[in-house]
């Protein structure tokens, strides 16, 4: 693992497990299975405390669209990015919500988009949602790096 900056990342990963089981039988509605393309944690040494921000990978307009469950991702984060290309209509992007932001990246999926890319619109921090255990995010995070997953910086 990478000390210098505290910044570890992965790909593809399902944030329900985040959840304590007894919180989602009978509340699927409110917290469904939903996989981020990106989830960096980013580690403060000195305050003993990990921040989430998932990166979102939307390819065109279209895929945008189409995805109904982006909103779900705000409860596993403490700041979420849609990262998009240079040609992509940002304006469809809703980014009302403080903990949304915009970021373009000359490739559209790459190991490379949490850092290749130019942030147009800044993302505040903000809170995990009460249910949503940090320490299982981090897990997540350290065992997709160790057992499969990749990124490193």
């Amino acid at each position: 693992m990478a000390k210098e900056n505290g910044v570890l990342w992965c790909e593809e990963v399902g944030l329900l497990s985040a959840v304590p089981f007894s919180d989602r039988i009978g509340a699927y509605n409110d917290y469904p299975e939903v996989r981020a393309d990106f989830l960096v944690m980013k580690t403060d040494y000195k305050k003993r405390e990990h921040k989430f921000i998932i990166y979102e990978v939307k390819s065109c307009a279209e895929d945008y669209k189409q995805d109904t469950k982006w909103h779900h991702y705000l409860k596993y984060c403490h700041r979420l990015y849609f990262v998009v290309k240079p040609d992509f209509p940002i304006d469809i992007i809703d980014a009302s919500h403080p903990k949304v932001g915009i970021a373009v990246t000359e490739s559209a999926y790459s190991e490379d988009v949490p850092y290749g890319y130019r942030v147009v619109k800044k993302a505040r921090w903000g809170e995990l949602d009460p249910k949503v255990e940090p320490g299982w995010l981090h897990y997540l995070v350290t065992k997709r790096l160790f057992y499969g997953g990749r990124g490193e910086h």
